[in-house]
């Protein structure tokens, strides 16, 4: 599915329990998103070190929140 410049796959990889969240652009992965027993994870690729950031997802949604909220003087 589409979201804005991003598409969603939704997956079921062999070493999850749940299904998870791929967002993509530009045909590569950016964002994974997953559930753990309580709540949702995130997780980042980091192209650079190769080894992926993983957040809570409210967390780091808050975050962007914000972020958000500052930039634009809320």
């Amino acid at each position: 599915m589409k979201s804005g410049p991003f598409e969603i796959l939704i997956a079921s990889p062999p070493d999850r329990e749940k299904l998870v969240a791929e967002v993509h652009f530009r045909n590569e992965q950016v964002v994974e998103i997953s559930q753990d027993k309580e709540s949702l994870q995130i997780e980042i690729a980091a192209y650079r070190t190769g080894v992926a950031w993983r957040f809570d997802f409210e967390d780091f949604l808050e975050a962007l929140q914000t972020a958000k909220k500052h930039l634009l003087g809320q």
